[in-house]
């Protein structure tokens, strides 16, 4: 029998990874961080307060355990899988594919990019001479995520249109 995880699971397994792979940080900011994707498959998988409660949750224990998430990463994060998750139930009530998932990753990781811009004045987003792409933090948040949504997606969802 096949279960799926619970959003205590999805919230011990989000602050693990994201403290296993704190240590590939760029400019000090670690670039894999769990809260949006499992945010987004705790929304897939239970509901839209399931999701709001594992990103905040893992959020807020990795500002805990990861000193380099301190600050305004944490609220920028949490704001960030907050809004994917509704946007999420909004556009997809009931769709639950891989595209929607990478979707929903790529718009929680630019979220996320708008909101440490503003909180913190890093403008990771908008330079002169650079854009997302070039921006080293920005496109490993943005692939990152989209790659641990994907293999969560894999594991734990059926697809239905």
């Amino acid at each position: 029998m096949e279960e799926k995880p619970s959003v205590l699971f999805l919230v011990i397994l989000g602050v693990a990874g994201s403290i296993l792979f704190s240590r590939f940080a760029i400019e000090g900011t670690p670039a894999i961080v769990f809260v949006i994707p499992l945010a987004i498959i705790a929304a897939m998988l239970h509901d839209t307060e399931a999701g709001i409660t594992t990103g905040m949750g893992i959020a807020f224990l990795n500002g805990i355990f990861i000193e380099s998430l301190r600050d305004w990463n944490i609220i920028a994060y949490a704001l960030a899988a907050g809004i994917t998750v509704f946007v999420l139930s909004a556009a997809y009530p009931k769709t639950k594919t891989t595209t929607a998932a990478m979707l929903m990753a790529l718009v929680g990781s630019l979220v996320f990019i708008l909101f440490s811009d503003f909180l913190q004045g890093d403008n990771m987003l908008f330079r002169e001479s650079l854009f997302l792409g070039t921006f080293a933090l920005a496109a490993h948040v943005i692939a990152a995520n989209v790659i641990i949504v994907l293999i969560a997606h894999t594991l734990w969802i059926k697809e239905t249109k």
